[in-house]
């Protein structure tokens, strides 16, 4: 790997030669392709992205993304989340009591196998609703990882989850 950036480090260098050694803008300009070092197509994805194995030396395994390529999913679809969510979320008894409605927002990373750890509320409504959402996060079924260049990766997302009272039995 460094020896590609070394490489990628000559190249600019005597590209950036080739564009100075005319002295003008113009003249440098007017250089052929044939005085001019050009990257060879293809040499991007030969020596600075790895075509398979591990990819630990780009830190990809240790990164968590925010936004990728292919961003981690619910097995099934967004309804098959939303269905999920409406069959486990048990509405807290105080909450219900004081006729508390609201968005939790919950935070968490979906790992590279597809487990979800990290989980914390990032906005609560109180009465015990940040919990049930917690509870809820913690026995999602695995999701479909995230996946950048081909390679699965942590990834950070956020979940709003809505209580209401007129869609409970």
């Amino acid at each position: 790997m460094k020896k590609a950036f070394l490489a990628l480090a000559v190249l600019c260098a005597v590209a950036m030669m080739a564009g100075c050694k005319g002295g003008t803008a113009t003249e440098a300009d007017s250089l052929s392709q044939k005085e001019m070092l050009i990257t060879p197509p293809g040499y991007f994805d030969k020596y600075l992205i790895p075509s398979e194995g591990p990819i630990d030396t780009m830190g990809l395994d240790t990164m968590i993304f925010t936004f990728c390529e292919v961003d981690a999913e619910f097995p099934g679809s967004e309804d098959s989340l939303n269905a999920f969510l409406h069959r486990n979320i048990r509405y807290p008894k105080d909450a219900k009591d004081k006729k508390i409605e609201g968005t939790v927002y919950v935070s968490f990373v979906v790992e590279r196998d597809g487990d979800i750890t990290d989980a914390k509320v990032v906005r609560d409504i109180g009465y015990g609703c940040g919990e049930e959402a917690l509870r809820v996060l913690n026995t999602m079924p695995k999701w479909k990882p995230a996946t950048q260049h081909g390679y699965a990766v942590r990834q950070q997302n956020n979940l709003p989850i809505r209580f209401s009272l007129n869609k409970i039995k």
